[in-house]
């Protein structure tokens, strides 16, 4: 499976962990919990959160960069 090139640069490491607790506080909060199509929110939040407040433009999710895989 690809993963996005964004992933292995020092900027996003650096930002990761704040990252993600971020978006598992957002996801908590406004999405509470979700079954299938949980990762699809999940992803379009942390690609929004990446750009917004990162200001990083590239990142790609796991369904835009393998289109044969289907996530649920």
């Amino acid at each position: 499976m690809r993963t996005s090139w964004v992933e292995k640069t020092r900027r996003y490491k650096r930002i990761e962990y704040e990252l993600e607790a971020e978006l598992d506080r957002i996801m908590k909060e406004e999405y509470g919990d979700i079954g299938l199509g949980y990762c699809h929110i999940y992803w379009s939040l942390k690609k929004e959160l990446l750009r917004e407040k990162y200001k990083i433009w590239f990142w790609r999710s796991p369904a835009e960069l393998n289109r044969r895989i289907r996530f649920d």
